[in-house]
């Protein structure tokens, strides 16, 4: 495993006696590049049980694992909905003319049409119920229109 040193970092000495890790004054600077391998080694920590986890090198030196990052090239992807990186156009399909939100507006307003001609109109019922039906129909479509999905892309 290749990592690379982001802060400055202190080689770590075994210390047999106490069963835990002390720096031996070598500082490795940041930005250099080791060969190792990640290590988890039980010890002991203010008289508690405890887990050093480090980073040991191909010359068995140790230093904290924290100090390090893999050595990887960071590289940022955006992927659209159907794993193209074009951008993805999603087309949300219209509401049918048979939809319970059109049955629901055109029975509304046939019976509120009805209702107005019967009472405030002599004229033939039929007629301002189905124009009041086509209303029906048109702000049920209006209402289900506000509720469509769109996709917009983020700064």
């Amino acid at each position: 495993m290749q990592v690379v040193v982001i802060k400055d970092a202190q080689e770590l000495v075994p210390n047999k006696e106490h069963k835990n890790f002390t720096s031996n004054g070598i500082v490795i600077p940041s930005g250099t590049m080791l060969e190792g391998k990640e290590v988890t080694v039980n010890g002991m920590r203010r008289g508690e049980p405890f887990q050093y986890k480090l980073f040991q090198t191909e010359n068995n030196k140790y230093i904290y694992l924290n100090k390090t990052q893999p050595n990887m090239a960071t590289t940022q992807v955006y992927l659209g909905a159907d794993a193209q990186t074009t951008p993805t156009i999603v087309d949300v399909p219209q509401p049918k003319l048979l939809s319970t939100t059109n049955i629901v507006g055109a029975i509304a307003g046939y019976v509120v049409g009805n209702w107005y001609s019967k009472k405030y109109q002599k004229g033939n019922p039929r007629y301002y119920g189905l124009a009041c039906a086509v209303a029906g129909v048109i702000v049920a479509r209006y209402i289900a229109k506000k509720g469509t999905i769109k996709f917009v892309k983020s700064k």
